[in-house]
C-alpha cells in the first residue's frame, strides 16, 4: 500500500485550521460572539472555495473542529479564571 507524502502547503493549512479553532475557543470564553462570528465566517469561507473549486471543504472543516476540541478544556479553564477573578461584589 503506497501512502501519500502529505505536501508543505497542506501542513502548513492543516496547522492553520487547527489553530483557527483553537483560537475560536479561547476567545468564546472571553466573546461568544466574536466566537460565533468566526466560526460562521469560516464555515461560509470553506463551503464558497468548495462550490468554486471542490477541494474538500470537510477536511478543512473538520481540522477546525479538531482544533475547537483540543481548545475546550483551556476556555473552560480560562473561563472559570475569570469568574473567579472577578472582585467581589458588596452591596
Amino acid at each position: 500500500m503506497v501512502t501519500a507524502v502529505p505536501s508543505l502547503y497542506n501542513i502548513v493549512t492543516g496547522l492553520a485550521h487547527y489553530l483557527w479553532g483553537f483560537m475560536i475557543s479561547i476567545v468564546s470564553a472571553v466573546m461568544p460572539a466574536l466566537a460565533a462570528i468566526m466560526f460562521t465566517g469560516f464555515i461560509i469561507y470553506e463551503l464558497d472555495e468548495d462550490w468554486h473549486i471542490k477541494d474538500g471543504a470537510y477536511r478543512d472543516i473538520r481540522e477546525m473542529l479538531v482544533g475547537m476540541g483540543l481548545g475546550v478544556p483551556l476556555a473552560m479553564l480560562l473561563k472559570i479564571g475569570l469568574i473567579l477573578a472577578e472582585p467581589a461584589k458588596i452591596p
